[in-house]
């Protein structure tokens, strides 16, 4: 065997593929260990320096966002941890075993756990995780061209991947395109290997890391189904049914040990046993229907939001029904426009082979700014793209020069993978997990042209010259598509100040300097203004936000999340009527957003159309989510029962009042809510002083002995006909009173003073003290 790889290695000429096979491995030698050493150091030097430039320059490295924090927070929450290190820790949790995680696949926030368990939540340590797995990946790259051709072309496709920008640009982002690629070269080798292995390892081996390839990139499934079958055809075919049964069982099995735990988890969770992610029905939809344009160019804030949440507005609940929704809209299209549904998986084909990275939420192009070196690895020269512009025609070449030695299980990767992506829609990331296989064959090819020339076979190159000639003309003249055409940069500044305002504590000063550089590079940039008004808003400059909102809602005055802000500072400044305008018009845009209905509620209540807010907030309560909306929830039985007091109908809101006390028995607001009303309320039947004196001391202590809180603990007290205790605790509360800059809170305190002082106890009037507290309500 040893002569025959050495054979080989001289002559650069392959021992036919069988032959390897049946030795049940593969063969190396010591010079392949070698080999495959190097390689991996030169990756990995070539990720090192890299990895150093982005961490000096790139705004993002430490502040991941989108997609990127999304994994990161999800990694932190299954180890019960919500931040990085002191420099990065997001106001924001996400429960690990809520139906939301599954929503991404599965296995990339959990492999990213791992890594945070034994090295903290560190994105530095991260990022050098997995930039030594892509060094990993270069040398099966290797590997796999030595075992397919020979050993000068395994090291020409190890280079190729060893400096791939777009690749190691992904390696160096908290996602898991680098792990796909890893997984991609382990699956094909397996399954190489799978004919001629003697045990039963290796099927196992293939069920077992094609789970894991299917949870980390839901496209590697169509490729497995595809290889089982042929690799069942093939072992049929050498040893009948005492190879096939036993590989195929074991190779169930290595899948059913990964892929169960998971779907049990998420059916505990969902009610779905699947291990697929529930964002694949709308990621379906947005690549197959009849305005392909605009769902590829949604971009993060209002917009996505309103595709996301189109099901819901159709009465649709649950993530998987939501999900089967979407999925039910490409059939429906695709039935009732098959000619239009096929020509989009054609144009999505020309994306594919496009030379050009084709941008999603990130543009590697921007990226190449903070570092010379991605700088260099990938560029565009007008409509050509570097480097797969070069790539693909280097693999047309391959086919033309190589096709008889090419492996069947390769060439499904190859296919089977690049349609799964093509089916879906096409970005320059999810194209990259095939560039390593690609790039064996690319090495073919491009030992194959200098082959021929050394050899003045000049037909043969002409031809293979022409093909190249022909796959550069077709990565390269379609588009610019509408994908490429976005504010990328923008987008990404706006990402970072996100980021930035949710940090904890909010980095403000940082935050505004990403959002203004946002608007300055897109002057429309209409959710860039909508997060000023938030990031104001939160630092109490309610006039600020105003003003901000109010120019996002002058760009689209269809942006309802803008315009429900718009009208929650008028409520805040005390503009009911504006108020009440504003959240009519988003409710005409969107009938179900709970929380405009909340707000609206309010809004009427302070105007006295208590009637009309008592609806409003009873939709609110059928539209708020408890899993989420705890504080909202509460909030709204307070008022409902505010609402309801103030229109006679008490014993209604009795049962509101002790609805929120379930919610939160300490809660202050309706400590004092509930108590005003036992004390206080016209209705005798509703009275009850020793409760309301109960509920008040309890207020008391929770508030610190604040002026309101006392003005109910001495109406509880008056109730219950200890005036005296009444008197003295209104005392103490006229004196804060006397102090608050509001004057008519004084004169009502002193008012009710007097009642006391006459052994009467105090009952509704017009004027009453706000038993509400404000809630922030920001539309974000």
């Amino acid at each position: 065997m040893s002569s025959q790889k050495d054979q080989q290695s001289r002559t650069g000429r392959q021992a036919p593929l069988g032959d390897i096979e049946t030795t049940g491995g593969f063969g190396l030698t010591r010079t392949d260990w070698r080999i495959l050493i190097a390689v991996f150091l030169l990756a990995l030097a070539v990720r090192g320096v890299y990895l150093w430039q982005s961490a000096r320059q790139n705004p993002t490295f430490y502040v991941p966002v989108v997609d990127a924090e999304t994994y990161h927070t999800m990694a932190c929450a299954l180890l019960g941890r919500v931040t990085s290190d002191s420099s990065y820790a997001l106001q924001r949790e996400v429960d690990a075993t809520h139906a939301g995680f599954f929503w991404q696949p599965f296995f990339y926030p959990f492999f990213l756990s791992v890594v945070y368990f034994f090295a903290g939540p560190s994105i530095l340590t991260a990022k050098i995780v997995q930039m030594a797995i892509g060094g990993a990946t270069c040398s099966l790259t290797y590997l796999l061209g030595r075992v397919v051709f020979s050993r000068k072309m395994g090291v020409v496709a190890a280079v190729i991947v060893a400096f791939y920008g777009p690749l190691i640009f992904l390696e160096g982002e908290l996602l898991g395109e680098g792990l796909a690629a890893f997984w991609s070269l382990v699956l094909i080798l397996l399954f190489l290997r799978l004919r001629g292995a003697r045990s039963y390892w290796t099927p196992l081996a293939i069920g077992f890391f094609g789970a894991v390839a299917v949870l980390t990139r839901p496209t590697f499934l169509p490729f497995l189904i595809a290889a089982s079958i042929w690799a069942a055809w093939v072992l049929y075919r050498a040893g009948g049914r005492g190879k096939l049964l036993p590989a195929l069982c074991n190779g169930l099995a290595g899948f059913i040990i990964v892929a169960f735990p998971v779907a049990w988890l998420n059916y505990s969770r969902t009610g779905n046993f699947a291990i697929l992610p529930s964002s694949g029905g709308i990621n379906f939809y947005i690549g197959n229907n009849p305005d392909v344009s605009k769902t590829l160019t949604i971009r993060p804030g209002w917009a996505w939001e309103q595709l996301t949440t189109w099901p819901e507005r159709e009465g649709v609940q649950g993530d998987a029904k939501q999900q089967a929704f979407f999925y039910g809209q490409v059939r429906k299209y695709a039935m009732e426009h098959p000619l239009s549904f096929v020509g989009g998986i054609a144009t999505k084909a020309v994306r594919f082979i496009s030379g050009r990275e084709i941008p999603r939420n990130y543009d590697v192009y921007v990226f190449g700014r903070w570092s010379s070196l991605l700088a260099a690895m990938v560029w565009k020269a007008g409509p050509f793209g570097f480097p797969f512009g070069l790539l693909l025609p280097l693999v047309v070449a391959g086919v033309v020069c190589s096709w008889r030695r090419i492996p069947v299980v390769l060439v499904l990767f190859i296919l089977i993978y690049s349609l799964g992506v093509i089916m879906v829609f096409v970005t320059g990331r999810y194209r990259v997990p095939v560039i390593p296989a690609m790039s064996v064959i690319a090495a073919a090819g491009a030992v194959g042209l200098v082959d021929l020339l050394r050899c003045a076979r000049w037909r043969r190159l002409a031809l293979t010259v022409a093909c190249l000639a022909v796959t550069v003309a077709a990565g390269t003249v379609p588009g610019p598509f509408p994908e490429e055409q976005g504010y990328y940069e923008a987008e990404l500044y706006f990402d970072l100040g996100v980021v930035h305002r949710r940090m904890s504590p909010p980095r403000y000063a940082k935050a505004e300097e990403y959002l203004r550089k946002a608007v300055e590079i897109k002057g429309d940039y209409v959710d860039a203004y909508n997060e000023l008004g938030n990031m104001r808003a939160l630092q109490g400059d309610l006039a600020g936000a105003y003003d901000n909102y109010l120019r996002a809602v002058t760009l689209d005055p269809t942006h309802a999340k803008a315009i429900h802000n718009v009208g929650l500072m008028a409520l805040k400044l005390g503009r009911n009527d504006e108020a009440i305008e504003r959240f009519g018009t988003v409710l005409a845009l969107n009938p179900r957003l709970a929380t405009t209905h909340f707000f609206l509620g309010q809004a009427l209540i302070k105007t006295g159309d208590c009637p009309a807010a008592v609806e409003h907030l009873q939709k609110a309560l059928e539209l708020l989510d408890p899993a989420t909306d705890g504080q909202h929830i509460l909030q709204a039985h307070l008022s409902l029962a505010e609402a309801l007091s103030k229109i006679g109908r008490h014993p209604q809101a009795v049962e509101q009042y002790r609805m929120a006390m379930k919610t939160n028995p300490d809660y202050l607001g309706a400590l004092e809510g509930f108590a005003w009303l036992l004390a206080t309320c016209q209705d005798a039947s509703i009275r009850n002083g020793p409760q309301a004196v109960g509920l008040a001391e309890r207020a008391a202590v929770a508030s610190g002995g604040r002026g309101d809180t006392l003005d109910v603990l001495a109406a509880a007290y008056a109730e219950a006909g200890r005036f005296t205790d009444a008197v003295n605790t209104a005392t103490k509360a006229l004196a804060i009173a006397e102090m608050s800059p509001r004057p008519v809170d004084a004169e009502e305190v002193r008012a009710r003073l007097k009642l006391y002082q006459s052994g009467r106890p105090y009952r509704q009037g017009d004027m009453e003290p706000s038993s509400q507290p404000e809630a922030s309500g920001i539309s974000q």
